[in-house]
């Protein structure tokens, strides 16, 4: 996507920033930086969840399921509950990126 991106250590992990992120239609904002936290026995361990600073909010005012707080190298990031079944032969950053793409789609939707 030619986007922007950085891979940060903190005491809470390893992370993937993906900077200016576009989020589609249905949003108060038009880019967030992604945050995809890169877990212990990644791979082929499993990708969970992503984090968007700053918080997302919907332009319909309603509210966004399953999301809490985290920080993220002193940023309070937005950090979205989401799973699915990974796939350890096929299921990959990108993959999951692909997933916190479509769940981006859907959640002005819902």
């Amino acid at each position: 996507m030619g986007l922007r991106w950085e891979a940060i250590k903190n005491p809470q992990g390893l992370w993937v920033l993906i900077q200016n992120h576009p989020l589609p239609e249905g949003y108060t904002a038009e880019t967030a930086t992604v945050a995809i936290r890169i877990e212990g026995g990644y791979p082929p361990g499993a990708l969970d969840m992503a984090s968007f600073l700053p918080h997302l909010a919907r332009a319909d005012g309603k509210a966004i399921i399953k999301a809490s707080s985290v920080t993220i190298d002193g940023d309070n990031y937005q950090q979205w509950s989401r799973h699915y079944p990974w796939q350890e032969d096929v299921d990959c950053l990108a993959t999951h990126h692909l997933h916190v793409k479509n769940w981006l789609e859907a959640e002005p939707k819902r």
